[in-house]
């Protein structure tokens, strides 16, 4: 399938028919499924289109080629960026998936910078990394690349599989998740294992990054009793908290409201263990 001409930028909210030429045969069909840009298309990937009743083998076959080629320009945005990520050579990750956290703690894959600089594939040839760990770590380079990199900006209104990659998606849920990243990152409170790892990760990426949700006050340290809340201990305020966000104040010894808004504007907190700056949500997950 064949690029257009040399593009700038390519993000998974590019049209589709902008970076590369889509088929007559398969336009309308793509239309009535709803796949419209690159990350659309993307989804798609490796053998991973449905069974769409409107298309044929010979449909199918080419909807599939475009689905690797525009995985294909994603992937290769990600190489583009290293000119981007020199600033973020201090900012920690704050989410990486159990089937990573191990390895990128002996390797010392701590920063944005470091994710970035990583091949994959030279991981499988070097130590030997199965299908897994590469498919992870690639899209983990997708997801920070999104939220710290690019300009677009992330709307909350989108559905979680629009903004999340495959990868981790698929790593994650069982089954395809409907909500959206409002929903997800500040509302859904019964998540577990794997999906609270990643809200609880996302939700620091987010505030580390400068995003808020304009639906909540951005501090609760705005109102008249600042002075008086600020050094109240969290334990002592009815919040709604999650057992895996109880476990990482109480990890990194995060016990005034104060000092939890700093850990989340700052994106770092100082593990009583160790005496290591960390983010506060990296919990292994």
């Amino acid at each position: 399938m064949a690029d257009k001409e040399q593009h700038a930028k390519v993000s998974a909210n590019t049209p589709l028919s902008a970076v590369l030429e889509v088929p007559s045969l398969v336009k309308t069909a793509l239309l009535k499924a709803g796949v419209y840009t690159v990350g659309d298309c993307a989804t798609w990937s490796g053998g991973r289109v449905p069974d769409l009743r409107f298309c044929g083998e010979k449909k199918i076959k080419v909807i599939q080629e475009l689905a690797d080629a525009a995985e294909k320009l994603l992937d290769d945005q990600i190489a583009d960026v290293s000119g981007s990520v020199e600033g973020l050579t201090e900012v920690p990750l704050s989410y990486v998936p159990t089937m990573l956290s191990e390895v990128f703690r002996k390797y010392k894959i701590n920063t944005i910078e470091d994710l970035m600089r990583i091949d994959p594939e030279k991981y499988r040839e070097v130590m030997g990394w199965g299908d897994l760990k590469i498919s992870l770590t690639r899209g983990l380079q997708k997801l920070y690349t999104k939220v710290f990199v690019n300009e677009e900006g992330i709307d909350f209104e989108l559905q979680l599989i629009e903004v999340i990659p495959r990868e981790l998606i698929e790593y994650t849920f069982n089954s395809m998740p409907s909500y959206s990243i409002r929903e997800f990152v500040w509302g859904e409170s019964s998540l577990s294992g794997k999906a609270e790892s990643l809200q609880v990760g996302l939700r620091v990426m987010l505030h580390a990054s400068g995003y808020r949700d304009p639906n909540i006050t951005p501090s609760l340290l705005d109102g008249p009793v600042a002075g008086e809340l600020a050094n109240r201990n969290w334990r002592d305020i009815p919040l709604v908290l999650t057992a895996r966000l109880v476990a990482v104040l109480n990890q990194f010894n995060l016990n005034s409201i104060a000092e939890c808004i700093q850990a989340t504007q700052t994106g770092k907190a100082i593990c009583p263990e160790t005496g290591a700056d960390h983010p506060p949500g990296f919990v292994p997950g």
